[in-house]
């Protein structure tokens, strides 16, 4: 059953918390996610306190949001550095859409780019798509230099969507990165590790300068996540492994303390029975594969 308290809207006071914790450990860009922040009713007034307060400001979206709209949410005037402001459009396989869906996003792509904000373009791998060739092609039209590959095995214990062990699909993606890595940085996110490659092509990705030696959680700059009612996980994917032990952004931990004795304590409040196992695959991969 879906928790009903995922689709909550973060308040503006819990907010305040998050900006705070920021800045006693010294971090200077919020990342915004989960469904489709643009879409938030005070999304407004996360943007201008977040700009108020000096942070950059990395968005995660499927850019399906009318320009008016958009231009509304960013007016800061014509002397702020819009490259402080980063995108990261969600892209699909093109049959993924409705009609006029796509034309949306080509729209926001490009008044991003008038306004010069920093974009990137996700692909969320959910199925054995051969589709990579319209990624790069719409990256390459509206000038997106970065591209970050990701593997949607979200929810921790559902059914792996992709075969980890699938060699000929793995191949494909080494092909498409072998293909345009000349022209794109590249880079692997969630659930995307560097065992799915042979060593030989290995090799090669570690020899390329425009692709990131960096997987998962390191690749994002994700260190934990903070959920829309404060409560704060590891990863999203191990939210059920909390129950009834919730931690929240309003504990005294993430009140004066560095950094590296925030995450400590973080890894520490994780129940150990689980058999959790953090290496260059995502965690909450780590703990499917265990629970099975």
């Amino acid at each position: 059953m879906e928790d009903p308290s995922l689709k909550q809207e973060m308040s503006l006071k819990t907010f305040l918390y998050c900006l705070k914790h920021l800045k006693t450990i010294g971090d200077d860009k919020v990342r915004i996610l989960w469904w489709e922040p643009l879409l938030y009713s005070k999304i407004e007034e996360i943007f201008k306190l977040s700009v108020k307060w000096g942070f950059r400001v990395h968005t995660f979206s499927n850019f399906k949001i009318p320009v008016p709209r958009l231009e509304k949410i960013l007016d800061f005037g014509d002397s702020y550095d819009y490259s402080r402001l980063s995108f990261n459009l969600n892209l699909n396989d093109e049959d993924f859409y409705k009609q006029g869906e796509l034309d949306m996003i080509y729209n926001t792509l490009q008044f991003l780019r008038e306004k010069w904000c920093s974009r990137m373009v996700s692909y969320n791998i959910y199925e054995y798509s051969h589709a990579y060739d319209f990624i790069f092609d719409v990256a390459q039209r509206f000038g997106v230099k970065d591209i970050i590959l990701k593997v949607t095995n979200t929810v921790m214990w559902d059914k792996e969507i992709i075969d980890s062990n699938s060699r000929e699909y793995w191949d494909y993606i080494y092909s498409m990165i072998e293909k345009y890595h000349k022209d794109f940085n590249i880079g692997f996110g969630c659930g995307l590790s560097s065992k799915i490659f042979t060593q030989e092509q290995k090799d090669f990705i570690a020899s390329e300068t425009n692709i990131r030696l960096k997987w998962g959680c390191e690749n994002n700059g994700g260190r934990y996540d903070i959920n829309t009612d404060g409560s704060v996980y590891r990863c999203f994917p191990l939210q059920s492994i909390y129950k009834g032990k919730e931690l929240h952004i309003t504990h005294p931990v993430f009140q004066n303390n560095t950094l590296s004795k925030v995450t400590k304590f973080i890894d520490s409040y994780v129940p150990t029975n689980i058999g959790l196992v953090e290496d260059e695959n995502c965690l909450g991969n780590q703990i499917n594969k265990f629970k099975k």
